[in-house]
């Protein structure tokens, strides 16, 4: 579960300010790991499933905002596209029902998506890769309308790596330069 940020891209400023504030985390962490300041309240597990949202002939639906506002749940949050959304459990102790917990906590969670996309008009899929998904479906207007997700686009878009990006279609990439800030 990503933070938003403020801009849709990045400057080297932004790059050196994030190695050091890495680095400096990093240390925090180590120190302390060795002062054995870590919780010792046992081990916990949890869950983060990427999910799609589907039409009744199972091609992507962009309905991620509308889901989520209506579902006011915080432990599901948007994903990169408008047709996928994340979901998330608290941490459960572990132990010996742990997974039963899990299997509890996904499926009422699962159950209140599946009821919201219906009233959508719409239906949840726990798939990796959607076999209906189109070219068509893969542009800049199906990111989900988050900074962070705009900025990661264009970064990836920069480089002139071969990185086919949003807009994908057979014949063309977008550049950097199309992408509006």
């Amino acid at each position: 579960m990503g933070d938003e940020i403020a801009t849709t891209g990045f400057h080297a400023e932004d790059f050196s300010l994030f190695a050091r504030r890495l680095a400096e985390e990093t240390e925090f962490a180590r120190a302390m790991f060795a002062d054995r300041r870590f919780s010792r309240a046992g081990f916990s597990l949890g869950f983060e499933i990427e999910a799609w949202i589907v039409d009744h002939n199972f091609f992507p639906a962009p309905i991620n905002q509308r889901l989520l506002e209506a579902l006011g749940n915080p432990l599901v949050v948007p994903e990169l596209s408008r047709f996928n959304v994340e979901l998330n459990s608290e941490p459960l102790a572990l132990g010996a029902d742990a997974l039963d917990r899990a299997e509890e906590a996904l499926s009422r969670l699962w159950s209140q998506c599946n009821a919201v996309a219906h009233g959508l008009g719409a239906n949840m899929v726990m798939i990796g890769t959607l076999p209906t998904i189109r070219d068509e479906d893969l542009t800049l207007a199906n990111i989900s309308p988050l900074n962070r997700y705009y900025a990661l686009n264009k970064k990836c878009c920069a480089g002139g790596a071969g990185v086919r990006c949003a807009s994908i279609s057979r014949a063309a990439t977008i550049s950097s330069a199309n992408i509006a800030t």
